[in-house]
């Protein structure tokens, strides 16, 4: 299949990105009582190149464990 660009200049090649591995850089985690902040930067190695993005997620310890209760993610 032919690739081609859209109009935010990302390249697609039939709808479909592969992605070949993603990794976690400089994960820093703060614990405050029964709440947590994971803080990471997430790098997607696919097809169409790398992607950055900052990621956080909140955490809160219940009575059925640890759960995500927010998660916030914006490209660097």
């Amino acid at each position: 299949m032919a690739s081609s660009r859209s109009r935010n200049g990302t390249a697609r090649s039939g709808g479909r990105i592969r992605i070949s591995f993603d990794e976690i850089a400089q994960p820093r985690v703060q614990v405050v009582g029964d709440t947590s902040i994971l803080m990471m930067q997430f790098i997607s190695h696919s097809s169409v190149g790398k992607a950055r993005w900052n990621r956080t997620e909140v955490y809160q310890e219940r009575s059925e464990g640890w759960r995500i209760v927010h998660t916030h993610w914006s490209p660097t």
